[in-house]
């Protein structure tokens, strides 16, 4: 989904999914590289948090609103 590869960037293991290889090699990548693994977990948990939460969401919603003339 281009808006994960978006959000994630280099932070993520990539596959194609209907490629059984390229699913095989994430797999055995993601269990020989433990520590890469647990990086990507806590950079991209911060992501969310920081960016994601349902009130900074609304928040950017709701300034987004004001800066267009909403009321």
């Amino acid at each position: 989904i281009k808006a994960n590869r978006e959000l994630l960037g280099d932070d993520a293991v990539w596959l194609n999914p209907e490629n059984v290889d390229d699913i095989s090699d994430a797999i055995t990548f993601c269990v020989e590289n433990k520590d890469i693994i647990d990086g990507f977990r806590s950079k991209n948990f911060n992501k969310v948090i920081n960016n994601y939460t349902w009130d900074k969401v609304a928040q950017k919603y709701v300034n987004y609103l004001y800066s267009i003339g909403a009321k």
